[in-house]
């Protein structure tokens, strides 16, 4: 079956919607090391990273900075359903 318009507008909203949510944990990360943390630092340790490591990155460093167990429970839920739309997009993207 051929694909149309209307399927490759749509994989581009997948496209630009994960895209958002791994600029938004990679600045989650980035937040979490603190403002002692050089930018040069943060950008090192994100920049370019696969999405699972990002998520690792913000579940470990909440855990450390953050005394909150009702958030880190939440933060748990977000970051199950993450990787839950990260393996909904890979799916779409790269079945065929």
């Amino acid at each position: 079956m051929p694909l149309n318009d209307d399927h490759f507008r749509a994989i581009g909203r997948i496209v630009v919607a994960f895209n958002i949510l791994e600029e938004t944990t990679g600045n989650a990360s980035r937040i979490l090391m603190g403002e002692g943390t050089p930018t040069i630092v943060s950008q090192a340790l994100t920049v370019g990273e696969s999405f699972d490591r990002l998520l690792f990155r913000v579940k470990a460093l909440a855990y450390l900075r953050l005394p909150y167990p009702d958030f880190l429970a939440e933060l748990e839920d977000w970051i199950r359903a993450a990787k839950k739309v990260q393996e909904e997009r890979n799916r779409v993207l790269h079945s065929g």
